[in-house]
Order: C-alpha cells, then structure tokens, then sequence
C-alpha cells in the first residue's frame, strides 16, 4: 500500500479567555491487489479507514461570571470525507462524509477544584455508518451506526 499525506494544526489564544485550535488532514491510498477473506482484492482500492479529508477545530470561552466563579462555554466540530471500512472498498458498509458537532457550558471556582457540565453532543443528529461488515456468501450486511444526538450533565472533582 501506498498513503501520501499531511495534517497541520493551528492552536491560539488570541486573549487570555479564549482559545482557537484548528487542523486539517490531507490523505491518498492506493492497495497493490492481495487475497483477502473474501478473495482478491484488486490493485488501486483504497485503505480501509483512511478519508481522504478531515478538519477540525475548538473554540473555548472562558467567562468570568463573578469574583468566585467562572463559565466556560466551548464548541468544538469535526468534518471527516467519506471512507471505505473494508480493503475490497464494499459500498454497503462505507461511511459517509459527515460533520458533528459537540457543545459544552461548565461552571468552575476560580481554584477549579471542582467543575459542573453540561454536554451536548452529535448536536446536529448527524447519521452515518461508524462500523461494519459483509459476508456475502451468507447475505449478511451489518451496519452499526454512530450515536445519536446526546445530553448530559458531568461533575469532576479534582484532588
């Protein structure tokens, strides 16, 4: 197999409450042919769980809201092209191009001895095939599913 590629990330806190990360990644495969399970795979399929493009990027506010207290708000997303979960690139178990996006709002003393949450994530309910395999001698597709739109409420205790 052959893979050719490069990522970059930007990382900066243009003021001392906010802070910006952002990356993108570049990638080509190709596959020389081999026998798999399910026999030859040809020459020029690409590798398996390889998109060929992929960004990401944070944005995190902090927020003081009194002399004691803090509010961090943050969002953060992630792009992914689409991408074959198999060497034999099988269309029924590729994944999809897709876009999530998650959000956070967490309250903290200024110590930040400990710190309240709550989450959101998948906010847009995004729906794309995370994992799966075919056996087609058996006429069995298995596809399973990223989760879907999520809440949550967290409590951290730090020592």
């Amino acid at each position: 197999a052959t893979s050719v590629g490069g990522e970059i990330e930007v990382i900066s806190q243009p003021t001392r409450n906010l802070a910006l990360r952002a990356g993108v990644g570049l990638l080509d495969t190709e596959m020389s042919s081999f026998m798999g399970t399910d026999g030859l795979v040809p020459a020029g399929n690409e590798q398996p769980n390889a998109p060929r493009t992929n960004f990401n990027g944070l944005i995190r506010y902090d927020l003081p809201v009194s002399s004691r207290f803090s509010l961090t708000l943050q969002t953060d997303f992630k792009y992914q092209s689409e991408m074959f979960r198999s060497a034999d690139n099988d269309p029924l178990t590729r994944t999809d191009a897709h876009f999530l996006v998650n959000g956070r709002i967490a309250l903290s003393p200024k110590s930040r001895r400990w710190e309240i949450a709550l989450w959101g994530k998948n906010l847009t309910n995004e729906d794309f095939v995370f994992s799966g395999f075919n056996v087609p001698i058996l006429g069995i597709v298995t596809r399973i599913y990223n989760p879907p739109r999520t809440f949550g409420l967290s409590f951290a205790w730090n020592l």
